[in-house]
């Protein structure tokens, strides 16, 4: 029988994701989130155990966002590259930190609507 660590339940979810490594931002895709955090697959490799800023675009899954972007912190907690054909992928995963009250509303908003 397998225990389930996490904490909380994830969701796949395909989002817009910039993430800024070392002085500039590199654009992916989230595989998943949840509360607690994200997981990305991205050709840019952030610094193990690094705090990147996150800018996350769900504008198209939660109306009241709007146009705007989500931004928050995030600190990897997993990472793992992987060779895709010629290009290596990584798959990093990030724990949410510090999230302004706010984008919690907002995320809360997005996991309602993933939910249901």
């Amino acid at each position: 029988m397998t225990t389930e660590k996490r904490q909380h339940q994830r969701f796949d979810a395909r989002i817009k994701v910039k993430f800024k490594s070392g002085n500039e931002f590199a654009a992916c895709y989230s595989k998943n989130i949840s509360r607690g955090g994200i997981f990305l697959e991205t050709k840019v490799l952030p610094d193990p155990n690094a705090t990147v800023e996150l800018v996350l675009d769900l504008s198209d899954s939660v109306p009241e966002a709007g146009a705007e972007k989500l931004s928050l912190k995030g600190r990897v907690v997993r990472l793992m590259s992987v060779n895709e054909g010629s290009q290596t992928i990584h798959k990093i995963a990030l724990q949410f930190i510090d999230i302004p009250h706010r984008t919690q509303l907002l995320l809360d908003q997005y996991y309602q609507n993933v939910q249901e």
